[in-house]
């Protein structure tokens, strides 16, 4: 085994003991299966997880050896499929017993959860999801940069505050005025709102000192992607452009990167990404299903000035 693959095979083996309480795969997933969907074996299997290989990948990094393409991809599966993406009903974090999302943690996210809006519009006379934003100040609102051009392609686009699963919207949309700044070297915006949100703003972690293996919370609203079906049932439960808060962990950080493996999809361009004490540590711009999520660093958001003026201006 390379020195390379031995230091990822660690890293991939911590993130399994954490996401599984240990290296018994296949309780874990029995779990999550009946404690979503009501049945075990044919949840998984459409998740396309295959506990055996995925305990087989954990049993060889556990003894040092390299374990096949096969098991290491049912691994990676494996861990994403027990995390999933937990709906939010009227401010509420859905979360089951066995969610990795501490009473503490669950708390201090739903404080802000009114903060982070849906971004839809109408096009060819039906109302589309086009991203997801959250408030840095009552009419200011942070999305990903590349969720402006769709923006300009729709009309009546508004911020959906409570875009939630089997709810009626309890807060009036609020229609986006204009694009007050985009980042010239990231993939982060600015939007300016006609009227204020439900909050004066949500915080913002200014170092966000992320490290790998801290845990994260993406909250957003993952639309239907074609380009990872076989995901899509099981982990997102076939609902999809409402609230939704997914856990997961950062898998490296940077000045300006945090990459996690939280569960998201189009629609999440432009989600928070929550640490464990509420604050935003990063904006979610684009992901790899089932293997890694790219976002911007919230450091970011203050380091270009007129991104930060108008924060600080709204603010």
């Amino acid at each position: 085994m390379s020195a390379e693959y031995g230091e990822r095979a660690v890293e991939l083996l911590a993130r399994a003991r954490r996401a599984f309480g240990g290296t018994q795969v296949r309780e874990p997933i029995r779990r999550k299966a009946i404690a979503f969907f009501g049945r075990a074996p044919e949840v998984a299997a459409l998740a396309g997880v295959d506990a055996d290989l995925a305990q087989a990948a954990v049993d060889k990094l556990d003894r040092g050896t390299m374990p096949t393409k096969e098991e290491l991809d049912a691994l990676v599966a494996s861990i994403r499929f027990v995390r999933g993406a937990l709906r939010v009903q009227d401010d509420r974090i859905l979360a089951p017993r066995d969610a990795q999302l501490s009473v503490a943690t669950r708390a201090a996210i739903e404080r802000w959860l009114p903060g982070v809006a849906a971004i839809r519009g109408v096009r060819g006379g039906c109302r589309v999801a086009i991203g997801t934003g959250f408030l840095v100040a009552s009419r200011a609102m942070i999305t990903a940069g590349h969720v402006v051009d769709p923006m300009a392609q729709a009309t009546d686009v508004a911020a959906h505050f409570d875009f939630e699963h089997a709810r009626p919207e309890r807060r009036p949309k609020v229609r986006i005025r204009s694009v007050l700044a985009l980042h010239p070297d990231e993939d982060v915006a600015l939007l300016e709102l006609e009227g204020d949100g439900p909050l004066a703003g949500v915080p913002i972690a200014l170092a966000p000192g992320a490290a790998p293996g801290q845990p994260i919370v993406v909250v957003g609203h993952p639309a239907k992607d074609g380009r990872c079906p076989p995901f899509l049932l099981p982990v997102f439960d076939d609902i999809y452009e409402v609230k939704r808060a997914s856990p997961g962990e950062v898998m490296e950080a940077g000045l300006t990167r945090v990459y996690h493996d939280a569960s998201t999809l189009g629609g999440n361009s432009g989600s928070p990404v929550f640490d464990g004490a509420g604050q935003v540590i990063a904006v979610h711009v684009s992901g790899e299903f089932a293997d890694r999520n790219e976002a911007v660093s919230s450091a970011v958001l203050r380091s270009e000035p007129r991104i930060a003026a108008r924060i600080d201006r709204w603010g």
